[in-house]
């Protein structure tokens, strides 16, 4: 999912993003980008991994306005429906108006995966069906409908969960949470292969290197299938050496994984791999364990 970090307005500056504090213009080689959600989780990721190649600036005012918008400010659950429509809808508009008015070459939506709803399907295509998707998924397909038809290249991303270091919403986090308190796991749909997760480094790559070549487009992104849900579980368990104990059930439960074959044949993503993923988070993860027990081992 997306950033869940929305710009606050400032009184003085009306429609003017450069003046949001969660906004940031990131001075790249090919030209300007404006990021919105700068300051959530995935954004502030983003703007270091821009900082690593490219000069950011926190204020854009004085400058060129920019070729580019990555748009992934956000408000998702827990946040109420009133916060959502103001932060998904509203502030969207205000974007796009930006936009408009500073003629912006593209924009960059990020929306995601929960548009599909309680989906039960292998391979999720772009042209899968909707079914009983959320209040936050509902915003997230409006805001997809609102960026047609725009004077500016729009795609949006249908993102599966961002590895951030700050969300606890998503499965992995669920997990993680479990083996580091040694409780019993229980897993259904423990034999699918699961890709439904992102690396911010991997989704950085593929923005930075992203040619948009439709005036409106809408791709999945996700990692590669080279792993089960269990044999994530087990990579998990054995990192944190935990003393869970992974149960498998025979339950059923709505599931999906990704088909990323559009993504990889109009626009060059190459997944990465889930295993690969996972792992370098985990990694991120223990460190920050690490760090906050000063030190000692996990």
């Amino acid at each position: 999912m997306a950033d869940k970090d929305m710009p606050l307005q400032a009184e003085t500056c009306d429609d003017d993003l450069y003046c949001h504090p969660g906004v940031h213009c990131i001075d790249s080689g090919s030209g300007k980008v404006l990021l919105t959600g700068a300051r959530g989780d995935i954004g502030s990721s983003l703007c270091k991994l821009y900082e690593k190649q490219k000069s950011v600036h926190n204020d854009g005012r004085g400058k060129k306005s920019a070729f580019r918008i990555i748009h992934l400010a956000v408000k998702a659950p827990p946040s109420g429906t009133d916060d959502m429509i103001a932060s998904n809808i509203m502030f969207l508009d205000k974007v796009i108006r930006f936009a408009r008015k500073e003629r912006v070459d593209e924009l960059v939506f990020f929306s995601a995966m929960a548009v599909y709803g309680k989906i039960n399907q292998d391979n999720i295509s772009e042209e899968a069906g909707f079914f009983n998707p959320s209040f936050y998924a509902l915003t997230k397909l409006l805001g997809e409908e609102m960026l047609k038809d725009q004077p500016f290249k729009t795609i949006c991303l249908r993102l599966p969960a961002i590895l951030g270091l700050r969300n606890k919403t998503n499965l992995l986090y669920r997990l993680f949470e479990k083996f580091i308190g040694n409780e019993t796991v229980c897993l259904t749909n423990a034999g699918k292969m699961f890709n439904n997760v992102i690396s911010v480094d991997g989704l950085f790559r593929f923005i930075d290197n992203l040619s948009i070549t439709k005036q409106h487009d809408i791709i999945n992104i996700a990692s590669k299938k080279d792993a089960t849900l269990y044999d994530i579980a087990v990579l998990m368990k054995e990192r944190l050496d935990s003393k869970s104990e992974i149960k498998t059930s025979c339950d059923t439960s709505s599931f999906f994984n990704i088909s990323t074959l559009k993504a990889e044949t109009s626009y060059g993503f190459i997944p990465d791999s889930t295993v690969g993923s996972v792992s370098m988070w985990l990694d991120a993860k223990i460190a920050g364990l690490r760090e906050e027990n000063n030190g000692k081992n996990v």
